[in-house]
This record gives C-alpha cells, structure tokens and sequence, in this order.
C-alpha cells in the first residue's frame, strides 16, 4: 500500500499542536505531517504574516521539497480550508504535482461573495476576545488564564485581520484533485456557501455534515479521521 503524506493546517490563532493526537487514528499509510505557521508552537518569535499571500507563501516554501516525492493531501480548518486552496493554486502555478486530495473544514468557499462590512480584527482587545469565546473551541484552561490568554490574543487576531482581508483571484483552471468538505450543522456558515468549493474543482466533490460547531473537529475526531482514511486509502491505493 502507497504512503501519502496529509499536511495540516490550522484555524486562525492554531498551531501545529491542533492535530497531534490524530496519528494514532490514521491508517498507517498516512504520513501526518502538521504544518507550523509563523508566530507560534515551535516557530513561536517569528514575524507574523502581513497579508494571506504571505503565509501561503510561507507554507509552500515549507513543504515544496515534498511535493514530487509521491502522493499528498492537505487538510484545513477555517482559515486553513482558504490557505489550503490557496496553496493548491500556487503549487499548480508553479508546475509541481498537484495534491491528491483536499480536504476542508468549516470554511466557506472563498470565490463567493461575502459581506466584508464587519471585520472582527477591527474591533478593539477585549471586544475581540469576547467575539471568539464565543465561537468555542477555545480550552476553557486557556479562557479563564487571562495572563496566557491575552499573550496569545495578538497571534489570533493578526490571522483574522489576513482572513478578512483575503480576497479570491480568478484562475484560468480548476484544480484537478478531489475534494471533501466538512461542516458543522450549527456553524455560523451558510451551507449554500459550503457547497460551491465543488465549482473550484474539476474532480469529485463530497461534502459531509456533523452535528457540532465551528470546532466539530475537535470533537469528533475518530469519525473525522475516519472518514480521510475511507476518502484518502480508498482513492490512492
């Protein structure tokens, strides 16, 4: 059975750490390799990125070595479903084997309009960190340490300030790999929007429901790593 190697990355203020108990759910085949963005986990004191095609950039320069050396998927929670698809783009522009496999979680599809008259980067410290408490997913260790919480809070509102600033650019080409897309059935996204990543690709398109939030994945993560073994060995081997 061919090996592929899943690259992860995380939602806006996550690190490398966000996936690491997910190894000993993935079939054997399958290579985990959790990608450190800038600023944080072991990159922690690295600048933090300007804009979205920084750290695109970033994460291609990170992993390049890697991409004709074999089968490989990416995996993306939020801000990482944009960057993932973003990432796809690059590597295709820059003529290298395109991923076998996308998956992406509680995102929307980046290429549908969106009201960008809120922008919660812009609001100020304490409104912000109430704003993503509420969105959940945060350890309850880590809300009611304020000393920690608020050292990690410049982190996470510097990736929604290059989240809400992205903005889609039109290819010439699809990409030519499958997709799986994830949700929560009580996120905040409109499944309509969740539903129209099948028109970025010119391969399969799945999409699978969960009962849960925008950090569903985090709670359910034997079913979630189920369901890449079943779409990842199924399809390559």
């Amino acid at each position: 059975m061919e090996n592929i190697r899943l690259f992860c990355l995380p939602c806006a203020g996550g690190s490398s750490q966000m996936y690491s108990g997910w190894k000993k759910y993935l079939n054997e085949c399958i290579i985990l390799h959790n990608v450190e963005l800038s600023g944080r986990g072991t990159r922690f004191g690295s600048d933090l990125y300007n804009c979205f095609n920084d750290a695109v950039d970033d994460v291609y320069n990170s992993i390049k070595d890697y991409l004709d050396k074999g089968p490989y998927a990416f995996f993306g929670h939020s801000m990482g479903g944009w960057l993932v698809y973003e990432l796809a783009c690059k590597i295709k522009e820059e003529h290298h084997t395109s991923p076998a496999h996308i998956f992406i979680a509680a995102q929307e599809a980046p290429h549908i309009l969106q009201d960008r008259h809120f922008f919660l980067h812009k609001l100020p410290m304490n409104s912000f960190k109430n704003e993503i408490i509420k969105l959940g997913g945060i350890p309850k260790e880590l809300c009611e340490n304020k000393e920690i919480f608020d050292f990690y809070l410049p982190i996470i509102k510097s990736d929604y300030k290059i989240t809400e600033n992205y903005v889609w650019r039109e290819r010439k080409d699809k990409l030519d790999c499958d997709f799986t897309v994830l949700y929560g059935n009580k996120d905040n996204i409109e499944i309509d929007k969740v539903l129209k990543w099948c028109e970025l690709t010119e391969k399969e398109s799945k999409t699978y429901s969960f009962d849960g939030g925008h950090f569903f994945i985090v709670e359910y993560v034997e079913k979630v790593t189920d369901l890449i073994n079943y779409r990842l060995v199924n399809n390559i081997n």
